[in-house]
């Protein structure tokens, strides 16, 4: 309020008086074209986006004295001017919208690395991994749930025995250790063959 008192910011003054809507429009629309953007969360609705803008042009009205008949006005502008978050951060490629980009394409890497993977071991690390990769991007909003279910499924369906779970009991662990015991001492035995 001071600085609209002053004679130096009187043009402040007679825009809240009278035309705040359309300057406050006018601002955020040319705000685009300079790398400047007014964000809101992905999941509102445009209901939900109406309300809080109405909400935030009230408490602005209230504390510049300005008229609050202006509210629905200065909501509306605001409402619509605000972009999703996430389009906002794809068009000035912030750090956020690179991570999930990165986690998109990390997933697509490891379906691929698993449609051609042959030891079983690595590949089961790689499902663990891919699951976790998805899981991220589900959260960043760079796949859909769709998306990761259709590349989860399509990995499946190269490499199914990889997606099997494989017993945790006594007898699956003795198995296990078999499994491991004789493969090294056959690695072991070609190694020394070879020599």
């Amino acid at each position: 309020m001071r600085l609209l008192a002053s004679g130096e910011y009187g043009w402040a003054r007679k825009v809240f008086d009278k035309q705040l809507p359309n300057a406050l429009s006018s601002l955020m629309r040319d705000a685009r074209r300079f790398g400047f953007g007014l964000a809101v969360q992905s999941d509102w609705t445009p209901q939900q986006r109406f309300e809080h803008a109405r909400e935030w042009a009230v408490q602005v009205l209230a504390e510049c004295g300005a008229d609050a008949a202006f509210t629905d006005a200065l909501a509306s502008q605001v409402a619509a001017s605000a972009e999703d978050v996430r389009v906002l951060e794809e068009r000035m490629r912030t750090p956020a919208w690179v991570l999930a980009e990165s986690l998109r394409q990390r997933a697509y890497d490891l379906m691929y690395t698993l449609q051609t993977e042959d030891n079983e071991t690595l590949g089961r690390s790689r499902v663990g991994e891919l699951r976790a990769t998805l899981t991220l991007a589900l959260q960043y909003g760079s796949v859909q749930l769709d998306e990761a279910n259709r590349v989860l499924e399509q990995a499946a369906r190269a490499r199914p025995h990889l997606f099997q779970e494989t017993p945790d009991d006594v007898f699956a662990r003795l198995a296990a250790w078999l499994r491991r015991l004789f493969s090294s001492s056959h690695s072991r035995s070609s190694i020394v063959e070879s020599r």
